[in-house]
């Protein structure tokens, strides 16, 4: 008869041979554990910190393709380190500009809300070297997108649109059967003023 091998462990003798390992490893074990401590810690303090910010913008104005377009020119300005731009861009100082590692805006598709069916969401998200100028910069983002060429243009579009409403609707209440009691409202329409949003 031929002799069959045994395919069972002995538990016994594993245990045995895991701890002679462990005990004439012990050192080299002791000091690669050591060691790899040490070294998060080293990498811990000498890495720079970074903190993130979001914010969360809602607009009828900007869109979500100008919206990309900033994104962009501001990423190529952070990562060319053109801070004087960024700086001026933003109203940091350069030191403060120096600080921020990007910044992305992010549009949010909404549900059917009647109310604001125009008004598009956006999420920005900056991460930064220094948490103490997170408040300045979200200032100067919202500064930057009420200043932006685009976002003056679509305001003053609206507000000529506006007007325009309030003049026709004004014209057709002088036409009414009714003048007496259109003149008040004729008057009220007339002094309204527009508000810009951003």
């Amino acid at each position: 008869m031929e002799a069959t091998q045994s395919d069972e462990i002995d538990l016994l003798e594993l245990v045995v041979k895991g701890k002679r390992f462990i005990v004439t490893n012990l050192r080299t074990i002791s000091l690669s554990i050591l060691a790899g401590i040490f070294a998060a810690v080293i990498l811990y303090y000498s890495l720079p910190k970074s903190y993130e910010s979001k914010m969360i913008l809602q607009s009828d104005i900007l869109t979500e393709s100008y919206s990309d377009r900033i994104t962009e020119s501001l990423d190529n300005l952070i990562k060319e380190g053109n801070l004087k731009t960024l700086s001026t861009r933003l109203n940091l100082s350069e030191p403060e500009a120096s600080q921020v590692s990007k910044i992305e805006i992010e549009s949010i598709k909404q549900g059917t809300d009647q109310a604001n069916e125009e008004a598009s969401i956006f999420i920005v998200t900056v991460s930064v070297n220094n948490g103490t100028i997170i408040p300045k910069l979200q200032s100067g983002i919202i500064q930057y997108l009420q200043g932006n060429e685009f976002v003056k243009i679509r305001v003053k579009q609206r507000q000529e649109y506006y007007k325009a409403m309030i003049d026709k609707v004004g014209d057709e209440i002088s036409r009414s059967p009714r003048r007496a009691d259109s003149s008040s409202v004729i008057r009220v329409a007339s002094s309204c003023t527009l508000a810009s949003t951003a």
